[in-house]
């Protein structure tokens, strides 16, 4: 089972750009979901826009949406502090001190919509590309500001790092609900607070692994050699004509949602 986040082989167009190509469009086209996602038509554009990049890659969203799946908890958290503490319009639902309004509820829709836009877009991105691809484009997009003597390099590693540790951190969260159940933990019956309060002897085992995991990867770090100050030596990637044409899309896709978002 692929986990979300997890690098998928392939021989898409989406897997042969080059690593600052590739993220260079991926920047321009999570500015664009953020700015289309104030309106319906534009969640509407956004989704379009996410199937296309899917199927163009060769991913299937289906798999994406099932691992997102995991994550209803937070999504409907998502929406009850965003439709909760939004007072404006009629009332349609109350209960003690809260109360949800048509105005909360379509605002809590909409930050639904954009967070599960951007997990996917985001999710695409590191299917399509290994951690250290993403690092090489991360290198080559922030290279300009190393002239302000800014450590970028550092800068890409921590990011590609934190990518790394997501499907890395999913696995021995799944490894630890399953050895739990095996001993009987009754995580999946009962009342939802029993259900929360049986997650909560998982949390330290977890914390424990992310150490550990982390610890790891600094010694394998150390005993390479690495060091952030070094210029390394790498495989130089040449830009070809899928590159030129995969930014100047995004580009003009950007430039459309800029020019036109009054119109949405």
């Amino acid at each position: 089972m692929n986990m979300l986040g997890a690098y998928q082989k392939g021989t898409s167009v989406l897997h042969r750009l080059s690593p600052s190509a590739l993220v260079a469009s991926y920047l321009l086209f999570l500015i664009s979901i953020i700015l289309l996602s104030t309106r319906v038509i534009g969640i509407g554009i956004s989704l379009l826009l996410v199937i296309l990049l899917y199927r163009t890659g060769g991913i299937k969203l289906k798999g994406a949406f099932k691992s997102l799946w995991k994550f209803r908890v937070f999504i409907v958290t998502v929406f009850l502090l965003n439709a909760c503490f939004q007072p404006s319009g009629s009332p349609l639902f109350t209960w003690w001190f809260v109360t949800i309004s048509l105005d909360g509820a379509m605002i809590g829709l909409r930050m639904i919509a954009t967070v599960v836009l951007v997990t996917l877009l985001s999710t695409l991105l590191t299917s399509v590309a290994t951690p250290v691809a993403i690092t090489d484009g991360l290198k080559s997009l922030l290279h300009p500001l190393s002239y302000l003597h800014l450590k970028t390099d550092e800068v890409a590693t921590v990011i590609s790092l934190a990518i790394t540790m997501i499907p890395v951190l999913a696995r021995e969260s799944r490894l630890i609900l399953l050895s739990s159940l095996s001993r009987g933990a009754a995580v999946k019956d009962g009342k939802l607070r029993e259900k929360a309060l049986s997650f909560v002897p998982m949390v330290l085992p977890l914390f424990l692994a992310a150490f550990r995991k982390a610890d790891e990867l600094s010694l394998a770090m150390e005993a390479r050699g690495y060091s952030g100050e070094r210029n390394r030596t790498k495989r130089k990637s040449h830009y070809s004509k899928s590159d030129a044409c995969a930014v100047m899309i995004s580009i003009l896709f950007s430039i459309s949602v800029i020019t036109l978002k009054g119109v949405f």
